[in-house]
């Protein structure tokens, strides 16, 4: 027991000096040590790189410096030396002789000799170096020239032996050459620059550009360029070009008139047409074209269905015969428009807008069957567009072929009155009740006449609209804007026209018209304008992407093919820029 308590009282002992070393590690603030060029530095400790570089350990990290030197001076001495271990370099001394003072570096002549040159090295002049002369003409062609140890030869080229700087010339002289700047530069002949003759107005140095042109600075010269519009008259100036002159040298429409202005010409829109743009002019119509376009001063073109100098008039196709309605249909004018509708004892699809009629069998039960069976004598015989009840035995004589009408038997080929109408006179038709609507005789005026059923007959309740500006007989229906009025009384009633419910999925919708149709065409084919609107908006899905119908997008792998969708279907087409400039056709595309 004493034992396992002597070995716990050493090991709290461990435990409490390994805390106290772990708080002291704790505390101590480690610095990280740096390996540059494959030796070892402490932190803060710095050197030396070499002369001009001075480095420092900054916790693991080297950061060296350099030393700027002062940038010596023709004044100092022309010859600095960099000596070594040093970073800059320094004068040496000076040399001094004959009264003259050299640099450390540059040569002296001797004043009384020039062929005898001493060196300046660092205060001392070296033992002088004798220059030999290799005559290059016989004795009597040689000159002597002050100053210099050679004699020179007649005719001698000094610019052989001389090079001046670019663009600069060499001029040949008796003694020696001489460089100086060509034209247009200016400097010591050894370094030239150009002179921007722009800047300057005339003299030797300027330019001499006049009306009609901008300066521009070439090296060494200057052009005078002819600004827009103008021509060339000589080297410094320009004059303007009459672009009226000529038809092919403007840009007006024949609408408008040229007029030549300076460097330019503008356009002006004749009598009848307005300006819309620097060179495009837009007829005016004082009155404006309801249903078409303007395409000339007071002359509307009419969108189809519509006609009148304003496009204001509906055009009866149904009236005027000019409908395409197949056999058994009846042809409905709409405003802008017309609509094929089956005629009675027909069915077809009338989402179409010239729909297929077909019959309907009336003795096989369709479109509400047939009324044969209230004798039972009786058989029914179906006919285009109706049926006819006949006897099953042409001898039997308790076939009578009447008709039940609310309960009533009315006898074979009598009439009466519709209680539904009362300007609809029925009658029983070998057992088939037809009804049709009571004829009006204006010609005798009131007599015989309902004012209900013949409103026409009485013109003293005639009716005036001033939209259109014409007399109605009291009765008369007629379209206007999308409306149905009739004239009741001399009051004018009006309705919004009815249009009949479609079921078809590509519905669009022509603002000259007052009905949306079917569109059964490829649904790219069909432009999403203001012309043809789809009325149903179904998104589309396209690589996992979602679209609003009528939104554009282009291809991710193709800067040509533009992308809309269209009520569900994605369309394709190719919509590049170069192929517009150029007239391409566009190939459009349903995608699946």
């Amino acid at each position: 027991m004493a034992s396992v308590q002597l070995n716990i009282k050493q090991l709290h002992l461990k435990l409490k000096n390994a805390e106290r070393r772990i708080r002291h590690l704790e505390q101590c603030d480690c610095q990280k040590k740096c390996l540059y060029k494959n030796m070892a530095r402490h932190h803060g400790d710095k050197w030396q790189d070499n002369p001009c570089t001075q480095c420092q350990c900054d916790n693991g990290a080297v950061f060296c410096t350099s030393k700027s030197c002062p940038t010596p001076t023709t004044e100092s001495c022309k010859y600095p030396v960099k000596k070594p271990g040093q970073c800059c370099p320094v004068c040496l001394k000076h040399c001094q002789r004959f009264g003259v003072k050299v640099d450390h570096g540059e040569i002296m002549p001797h004043p009384k000799n020039p062929c005898l040159l001493f060196h300046c090295k660092n205060g001392n002049l070296l033992r002088p170096n004798l220059i030999k002369c290799l005559p290059k003409c016989s004795r009597e062609k040689r000159i002597s020239v002050l100053g210099q140890c050679c004699p020179l030869c007649r005719g001698h080229s000094h610019c052989d032996e001389h090079k001046c700087g670019s663009n600069a010339v060499c001029i040949n002289l008796k003694y020696k050459a001489v460089c100086r700047c060509s034209d247009g530069y200016h400097g010591d002949g050894y370094t030239c620059t150009d002179i921007n003759e722009c800047n300057i107005t005339g003299g030797l140095l300027g330019n001499h550009c006049h009306e009609g042109t901008n300066c521009i600075n070439v090296p060494g010269s200057y052009r005078c360029r002819c600004h827009p519009g103008y021509q060339r008259l000589h080297q410094y100036m320009c004059t303007d070009t009459d672009e009226c002159k000529s038809k092919t040298s403007h840009g007006c429409p024949r609408q408008a008139r040229c007029l030549n202005t300076p460097g330019s010409y503008q356009c002006l829109c004749k009598a009848g047409w307005k300006q819309v743009g620097p060179f495009a002019c837009q007829p005016v119509c004082d009155e404006a074209c309801i249903h078409g376009v303007c395409i000339g001063p007071n002359q509307c073109s009419c969108n189809h269905g519509w006609t009148f100098a304003n496009c204001s008039q509906d055009l009866d196709e149904c009236s005027l015969g000019v409908h395409s309605c197949p056999v058994h249909s009846d042809c409905k004018n709409l405003p802008g428009s017309y609509q094929c509708v089956c005629q009675e004892g027909f069915y077809g699809d009338q989402n179409i807008h010239k729909p297929q009629c077909k019959d309907w069998d009336e003795c096989a039960g369709e479109n509400g069957g047939n009324t044969c069976s209230v004798n039972p004598m009786a058989v029914c015989i179906n006919t285009p567009g109706s049926y006819y009840c006949g006897c099953s035995n042409l001898v039997a004589t308790n076939c009578s072929l009447s008709c039940l009408v609310n309960g009533i038997e009315k006898e074979a080929g009598s009439q009466w009155t519709s209680l539904h109408d009362p300007c609809q006179l029925c009658s029983c038709q070998q057992g088939k009740v037809e009804c049709e609507t009571k004829s009006c005789d204006c010609d005798n005026g009131t007599n015989n006449n309902d004012v209900k059923c013949c409103p026409q007959c009485f013109p003293v309740t005639r009716c005036f609209q001033e939209e259109t500006g014409r007399y109605y007989s009291n009765g008369e229906s007629w379209q206007y804007n999308c409306q149905m009025c009739q004239c009741h009384k001399s009051e004018i009633d009006c309705l919004p026209v009815k249009c009949q419910q479609l079921t078809c999925k590509q519905i669009t919708y022509d603002h000259t018209q007052c009905c949306p149709h079917c569109y059964h065409g490829n649904p790219c084919d069909m432009e999403t304008s203001i012309k043809n609107i789809i009325i149903e908006t179904a998104p589309c899905i396209y690589n996992e992407s979602r679209y609003d119908s009528g939104q554009r997008w282009q291809l991710k792998d193709s800067d040509c093919i533009v992308c809309q969708c269209k009520n569900g279907n994605v369309c394709c087409a190719y919509d590049c820029m170069k192929s517009r400039e150029v007239g391409q056709d566009t190939i459009k595309t349903k995608l699946p």
